[in-house]
This record gives structure tokens, C-alpha cells and sequence, in this order.
């Protein structure tokens, strides 16, 4: 028996609902130049290797500046300083220690006083720190004999 044709059966869809629908809007496509751009945003060339030995450069201004350490120290004891080694830089609590200590006893061995400059200097203004250290070890390199 087939209902598609039978006269009795008077179904109809339900109507529509009567909400407004969104209006379809096209998707933008992406559109890519052909040449690249010559305005303010052009693409500048940089030199890789440049970048990357600025990279570099403050891992080797940390060599360099243990060396510093190392051959001031050695300096330092020579005139009668009592610095640890070196190797106490390369541990992250006790280098602060080290570096109190070659303070204290570059201003004991060098100015011949008791300064609380120079380690303050060492910990909150490292590069004057380094000037002054060096440039009064200089004046000892300068004296005669």
C-alpha cells in the first residue's frame, strides 16, 4: 500500500520558521602582491652573522671578565690579599662571596684601608667598580721598584 497517493492523507510540512536569517557574507580571501611592497612596510635585509655575534657577545664579555678577575686576583694576592679561587665564581650563591672577598681585600691590599665603597661598587655598579679597581692597580704597575 503506498501513502503517496492516497487522497485521505492530507500532510503538509510544517512551515518555516519565521526567524530572520544572517545574510551570507563572503569570506575574504588573502591576496598576496606580486612584487614585494617598497613602502614603510618593506622587508629590510639584515646579516645573520651579525646577529648572531650579538648573540655572543655577553657570553664573551663574561669570559673575558673572569679572566680580569682571575689575573687581578692573582695580583691582589701578591701583595698579601687572602682571595678564595676562582672557581667559587662558577657557584651561583657562593660567588657572591668571592667577589666580597676580592672587595675587601683589594681595598685592604691596594688602598691599604678598610672601604665600603669598593664592594658596594662590585655589587650594584660592576663597571665602575672595574674602572676603579684597574686604574688604581695601574698606578701600583707604574711605581718603581
Amino acid at each position: 500500500m503506498s501513502f503517496e497517493n492516497d487522497p485521505n492523507m492530507n500532510y503538509q510540512a510544517p512551515p518555516a520558521p519565521a526567524y530572520p536569517q544572517p545574510a551570507q557574507q563572503p569570506v575574504p580571501q588573502p591576496q598576496y602582491p606580486a612584487q614585494p611592497q617598497t613602502g614603510p612596510m618593506a622587508i629590510q635585509y639584515r646579516n645573520p652573522i651579525l646577529w648572531a655575534a650579538l648573540f655572543f657577545v655577553p657570553f664573551v664579555n663574561f669570559i673575558v671578565l673572569l679572566y680580569w678577575i682571575y689575573k687581578t686576583s692573582e695580583e691582589i694576592k701578591s701583595l698579601g690579599g687572602q682571595i678564595p679561587t676562582i672557581i667559587l665564581m662558577f657557584l651561583p650563591i657562593v660567588s657572591i662571596y668571592f667577589l666580597y672577598k676580592y672587595a675587601v681585600e683589594y681595598a685592604r691590599c691596594v688602598l691599604r684601608k678598610d672601604e665600603w665603597i669598593v664592594p658596594f661598587l662590585m655589587f650594584f655598579f660592576p663597571p665602575i667598580a672595574i674602572y676603579v679597581i684597574q686604574t688604581e692597580l695601574n698606578k701600583l704597575a707604574q711605581k718603581p721598584a
